[in-house]
């Protein structure tokens, strides 16, 4: 937390406060900081990426599943066309895959030409074709990608153009004095917890699951976000892969596109995700289920025959900021700017991670200030990698993770002022991801951190507080 007392003082004011670092925040962060405005971000985690947008398929979607004329559709199509070049710029792995949905059995079968006439009207070149002997409706244009690196590496270019993160705050109070939105924050150090009082003349509210809330703070109470969760299977590259998407064709009207398969960009095959409403409300709440992990698995086999138990290495879930408005539930994304200068962004799940950048631009658009503040660096230019003895030697050797390239990530999440944790270095590297999911790198990892960056390992965490690797010493 040096970083944020060096960078930031009690009492500074922004052009502009962005409240959450998910793809969207991250985004809206880069577009206005390479822009010229002043910009800090107000992030709860120790880091970016750690909750919806950290937790999802990964799929660069082509726009024919969302509703003509929806913002979904507008902001998803125009994100698909240029999401390669976007990833080139932030140098970040992108494949087009193309992508499959296929009719599962015959009552479905219109669902194929619905999709097809939807995806037409929305500008996405699709076509029926058949896959194993059933309708199916291919989209050439469909990809994957990284979302932790995506993420990770919107939240650099934007710190390198200037902008300020502030990670671990809570955010005590929001009120509006003099044309000024003034932020009671507090946050957490190595000494306790610390006050700071922050002002902007706008505030882009991108909090995700924690966006109604936000909403509340200064007297919009007619939105509520309800988690949606949806849980995973990871299978191991070993099995094989598969080229592109399968999804099932689902009922338009569906909250969720269905359980389907999906490549990810290193080689794994993800199924998932399930959808369960949590009404307890906690959004904040990753459980795995043993029902849910089985349906999985079935549904699973039905698209990928030949399919074990033996090929699963990892399960997961995420949780999707699902929208509602007078207790009705509310199916696009939402923009409300109820307050002048104060832009709400609501219901941002998929397509999100797609959507992210042209939602960000259309958003800085609408900041009426004069961006006097001179861009530091180049957007493009990344961290320097320290260098070092052995820094070649693999750590993990499933993902072919080296020492450097974890004392870089290390490096990289300090430079932008978050917190180290294990969790935001696998982001950055697949630490751990591989088929031993970290049972032999993660002590060796801790090693190095410990030796050539002097981190306490009794402090070191896996994702923040209450997630602490070791409980003491033996000797």
């Amino acid at each position: 937390m040096k970083m944020f007392e060096k960078e930031i003082s009690d009492s500074d004011r922004f052009d502009l406060i962005i409240i959450g670092s998910g793809a969207v925040g991250s985004a809206t962060a880069f577009a206005a900081a390479r822009k010229g405005f002043s910009v800090c971000v107000i992030e709860k985690n120790p880091d970016v990426c750690f909750e919806t947008s950290g937790r999802n398929s990964g799929v660069v979607h082509a726009g024919f599943n969302n509703k003509t004329g929806s913002l979904k559709a507008k902001y998803c199509v125009k994100g698909s066309k240029g999401f390669e070049s976007l990833a080139k710029q932030l140098d970040i792995p992108y494949k087009k895959t193309g992508k499959y949905v296929v009719s599962l059995n015959d009552e479905d079968d219109h669902l194929i030409d619905g999709l097809i006439e939807q995806g037409i009207a929305n500008g996405v070149n699709v076509s029926r074709v058949e896959y194993n002997g059933r309708p199916a409706l291919f989209s050439p244009d469909t990809a994957v990608t990284d979302p932790f690196r995506y993420t990770t590496a919107m939240a650099e270019a934007a710190y390198i153009c200037g902008c300020r993160f502030l990670f671990q705050a809570t955010i005590r109070s929001i009120d509006k004095q003099d044309d000024l939105y003034r932020f009671t924050i507090t946050f957490k150090d190595r000494y306790g917890e610390k006050e700071y009082s922050l002002s902007s003349d706008y505030v882009i509210n991108c909090a995700g699951l924690g966006a109604a809330d936000i909403c509340a703070m200064v007297g919009i109470d007619k939105y509520k976000v309800m988690p949606c969760r949806g849980e995973y299977h990871i299978i191991d590259p070993c099995f094989g892969s598969i080229p592109y998407p399968v999804y099932p064709a689902v009922d338009p009207a569906a909250p969720v596109l269905g359980i389907h398969l999906t490549p990810t960009i290193d080689g794994n095959i993800m199924i998932g995700p399930s959808s369960e409403y949590l009404d307890n409300g906690e959004t904040d709440d990753y459980s795995t289920t043993a029902d849910i992990m089985d349906q999985l698995f079935e549904e699973g086999r039905k698209l990928l025959p030949g399919l074990t138990r033996a090929a699963l290495i990892r399960s997961f879930s995420g949780n999707r900021p699902k929208l509602y408005i007078g207790g009705e539930p509310f199916s696009d994304f939402l923009i409300d700017e109820s307050l002048p200068r104060f832009i709400n962004l609501l219901g941002i799940e998929s397509p999100g991670l797609t959507a992210s950048m042209p939602l960000a631009e259309d958003i800085v658009s609408m900041i009426d200030l004069n961006a006097e503040r001179k861009v530091p660096k180049p957007a493009t230019e990344r961290f320097p990698y320290e260098r070092m003895s052995g820094a070649s030697n693999q750590i993990c050797r499933c993902e072919q993770v080296t020492a450097n390239d974890i004392l870089s990530a290390y490096d990289r999440i300090e430079s932008i002022g978050a917190v180290p944790t294990l969790k935001g270095i696998k982001n950055r590297t697949r630490l751990g991801m591989g088929r031993c999911q970290g049972s032999f790198c993660t002590a060796e990892v801790i090693k190095l951190l410990r030796r050539e960056r002097g981190v306490n390992p009794l402090r070191f965490t896996y994702q923040g507080d209450g997630s602490h690797l070791f409980t003491g010493m033996t000797r």
